[in-house]
């Protein structure tokens, strides 16, 4: 399995806890020296140059939490299909991408990326309860999954069902029989389809402008503030919703304590190495932005 040293706790974990019940390998490479300068040349040659042969899973975060850094899916797409390219069927190499920080804020289909498998909440930019989410999977990329928890999904369970009560093997794996077992928080599944058609009904297209907007608007301003460090690049085909930074004698537990004080809500990024985080959304202003960065200068002089 291959991934990156960027990736999210839950992804990293799940990834150490697939390892130890396989018995795979693992490898985390760097994509970047510095999110700053992060280059989609450099991030796809070096995920290019880490598959091998043995090579039978590569994990990605399309957008890291981390660093605010969006990576290139569909280019990395490109070269694990060249990996693929004469390998038997038994022998591919699936990708498989964290989609949770660009799904909802991209004007992106997630079937076009070319990715196998793409999994996200849909609390962060969708607004659906917590607890909710999806993945999605190519058809004929299912068949490589083992179903781990009994299904009761309506698509599947005369077929899972049926199965177990005829102690008989199940077919090749579908997504029905991965789908969460139990009883469902109905209330929360039942929300989704209102959240999806909030979303639809403003457009797609245009909640992904605005955020591209806002949050353009803070790196901007944020590159100008002396005694702040902007760890997210500028470019927008490397950046999404997030930015992270760092202002000179400041722990980002301080900084985000400071602004709250202000009653702005920013985060600390939950990692060995923390930076503290603004995120626009759609129910922000620009007004605010510059209400943030002025806020952020005092902190800084």
């Amino acid at each position: 399995i291959l991934t990156s040293e960027h990736d999210h706790y839950s992804h990293h974990e799940s990834i150490r806890f697939s390892a130890a019940r396989s018995g795979a390998s693992v490898r985390y490479i760097p994509l970047y020296d510095s999110g700053a300068l992060a280059n989609a040349d450099q991030i796809v040659d070096r995920i290019g140059r880490a598959i091998t042969a043995k090579t039978r899973a590569v994990g990605v975060t399309w957008v890291h939490s981390s660093s605010g850094v969006k990576l290139p899916i569909a280019r990395i797409a490109e070269v694990v299909a060249r990996a693929n390219r004469g390998r038997a069927s038994a022998d591919r190499c699936l990708l498989i991408v964290d989609g949770v920080h660009g799904f909802g804020n991209q004007d992106v289909d997630v079937a076009r990326l070319g990715a196998d498998f793409f999994a996200s909440g849909t609390h962060k930019w969708l607004f659906a309860p917590r607890g909710t989410g999806f993945l999605w999977g190519r058809a004929d990329a299912w068949p490589e999954l083992r179903p781990t928890i009994p299904s009761f999904d309506p698509d599947g369970i005369d077929t899972t069902f049926g199965a177990w009560a005829d102690r008989a093997e199940l077919p090749p794996t579908q997504a029905s029989f991965v789908s969460p077992g139990g009883f469902l928080a109905y209330e929360h599944l039942l929300a989704v389809p209102a959240a999806v058609e909030l979303h639809r009904a403003i457009g797609r297209d245009r909640i992904a402008a605005r955020i591209a907007e806002l949050n353009a608007a803070f790196r901007a301003g944020a590159a100008g503030i002396p005694g702040l460090t902007m760890h997210t690049p500028r470019d927008p085909a490397l950046s999404g919703g997030i930015s992270c930074f760092e202002v000179r004698g400041m722990t980002p537990g301080q900084v985000v304590a400071r602004l709250a004080e202000k009653k702005i809500r920013t985060t600390t990024s939950p990692y060995k190495v923390s930076y503290a985080r603004v995120s626009a959304g759609i129910m922000n202003k620009l007004e605010e932005i510059e209400l943030v960065l002025r806020e952020i200068r005092t902190l800084a002089a």
